[in-house]
């Protein structure tokens, strides 16, 4: 026997062979799903801060919008001012204007509210139970006769 052959057992060993496989897959597969969970965390934590980004600029994209919604109500005054009505109506018209927008907008905010509570959805879920002790299965119901 030569100094580096162990024998039949060591270089022919099915079970050996098989078991080098699953561990090396396994270890394959722990690694893959560790890339994994380290992209996520990476990617979560990306989402974080660009959803802080987005809401700070949705902030400074609000003040901006007021802003200018001031600045146009105040040229308005100041047109209407020009053609000779008074400021005492003007500032109180304004104020009146804006009040009904806002009232308009908030009644627009509540419609569209009722939208997401997905009542269609919670109905259908609620009697589903109800529909399906009610209804035949399909292979119970007799074949349509042709005409």
């Amino acid at each position: 026997m030569a100094a580096n052959d162990n024998g039949p057992s060591a270089s022919h060993d099915p079970a050996g062979g098989l078991l080098n496989t699953l561990t090396g897959s396994l270890q394959q597969g722990r690694e893959l799903l560790s890339g994994v969970a380290e992209v996520a965390a990476l990617e979560s934590r990306l989402a974080a801060l660009s959803l802080a980004q987005m809401l700070a600029l949705a902030v400074v994209a609000a003040l901006l919008a007021c802003s200018a919604w001031g600045l146009l109500l105040a040229a308005l005054a100041v047109a209407l001012a020009r053609v000779g009505i008074p400021w005492l109506w003007l500032l109180p018209a304004m104020a009146v204007l804006n009040a009904a927008l806002t009232w308009w907008a908030v009644c627009r905010l509540r419609a569209l509210g009722a939208d997401l509570g997905f009542n269609t959805t919670r109905e259908l879920l609620r009697t589903m139970p109800a529909n399906l002790s009610t209804s035949e299965p399909d292979h119970e119901k007799p074949p349509a006769t042709a005409a």
